[in-house]
Parts: structure tokens; C-alpha cells; sequence
């Protein structure tokens, strides 16, 4: 969505009760926490409408390799999510 120039924060409210797994990524296409998108306040609005559901990370840019991306993106989602 951030690419595409939507607000996130205004489409988790307008669309909360259709969204059943959620696709993290930054806007330099990496894990979630490596670029300038503010989860925070993503993960601020998916508690505020009590989403239960799947976060997953979803990357495009495969640099440094899987694990790192796989390992510092659980650790900023936990902080984050937390």
C-alpha cells in the first residue's frame, strides 16, 4: 500500500472487517523495521481494531541473505507488536 500511495493507517479502519492476514514489508522492499515506514503506528492501528489475525513478512529485496532478513525482522516485529 505504501507504494501505491495508500494511507495504511486509514485503510486498516475503512477496511477492518475484511482483513485476515497482513503482508509486512518496508518501502526500500526489505523486512519490515530495515526502511522508513512507521510500524508503529501500523501496529498501533491493528490493536486499536483488535486484529487477531496473521502478520507476515513479505520481502523483495533478498539482501543480506534469508536469515538475517528472517532474524532482524522478528526481532523489530516483537518490539514493535509487542
Amino acid at each position: 500500500m505504501n507504494s501505491q500511495g495508500v494511507d495504511i493507517l486509514k485503510a486498516i479502519e475503512n477496511f477492518q472487517g475484511y482483513l485476515a492476514h497482513v503482508h509486512l514489508n518496508d518501502a526500500n522492499e526489505s523486512w519490515a523495521g530495515s526502511g522508513g515506514i512507521d510500524f508503529g503506528s501500523i501496529a498501533k492501528a491493528l490493536r486499536d481494531i483488535h486484529y487477531k489475525e496473521y502478520l507476515s513478512v513479505e520481502v523483495f529485496n533478498f539482501e543480506p541473505e534469508p536469515k538475517t532478513i528472517a532474524r532482524e525482522a522478528i526481532t523489530y516485529l516483537r518490539s514493535v507488536f509487542a
